[in-house]
């Protein structure tokens, strides 16, 4: 499935470098501006690095605020790609009336076919869970301590099974990495830039430091591997 995951991630990163960049340059005006013989020999010190500091305060509060939407605007498309990819883990299960003792019955037979379950006898008993996540989470627990549902390989070698539960397990690693680094994607403190010396007071320009730079790498490469493990499984989509 297409989902062009990376790609909006990208471009909100894009977004944010730009509004980045303009304000280092508004703010790096503001102090050439005041550095101006002309405006030295007419203001007092006082009023010039008041009126400097307060300029520089409003382009950074109007750069912030720019970037607190796009932050909003991130989260709000890792939820919906993720409420897209994973329907099985966010839809509500219609469960019938004797769901309880159809999971007991199941739990029955699983203790039946003991350290001889195979993939298939396990697929034709727990077929009618696959949709229930926790409930899955639940029967693999159980069975993994009957027989070795991992080969040396680490490869699954339950895969009709557990395939949907797997795949959504590992979403759900993948997504929780990509929701961390979303919490303060575009909003991290700013560390300081070049300094200007007013007699003796130092002004600097506001600029992105290493751990959001480097959120911003993480996360797209993380929204690319997303992209790339979700196309070959349809079945993810799929009631």
């Amino acid at each position: 499935m297409k989902i062009e995951f990376m790609v909006r991630i990208k471009d909100l990163v894009d977004a944010h470098r730009t509004n980045d960049e303009q304000c280092i340059e508004a703010m790096t005006a503001v102090l050439e501006k005041w550095k101006s013989p002309a405006l030295t020999n007419k203001y007092t010190r006082e009023f010039i690095a008041q009126s400097m500091q307060d300029e520089l305060n409003e382009t950074l509060t109007s750069s912030v605020k720019v970037d607190v939407v796009l932050n909003q605007k991130l989260k709000a498309v890792i939820a919906a790609v993720k409420e897209q990819l994973m329907p099985v883990y966010f839809k509500d299960l219609d469960k019938p009336a004797d769901y309880a003792v159809q999971v007991s019955n199941a739990l029955k037979f699983l203790e039946y076919e003991g350290d001889e379950l195979t993939d298939e006898s396990a697929y034709i008993i727990l077929k009618p869970f696959l949709d229930d996540y926790e409930q899955m989470r639940l029967f693999k627990n159980v069975i993994q301590k009957k027989v070795n549902i991992i080969d040396a390989s680490g490869s699954t070698t339950f895969p009709k099974t557990f395939g949907k539960l797997n795949n959504t397990e590992v979403f759900l690693n993948m997504f929780s990495e990509i929701e961390l680094l979303a919490e303060q994607l575009f909003i991290h403190p700013k560390r300081e830039g070049e300094a200007f010396n007013f007699f003796g007071t130092y002004f600097t320009v506001k600029q992105d430091g290493y751990e959001e730079i480097a959120g911003e790498m993480d996360i797209v490469k993380l929204a690319e591997s997303v992209e790339e493990m979700a196309e070959p499984l349809p079945s993810l989509i799929e009631n």
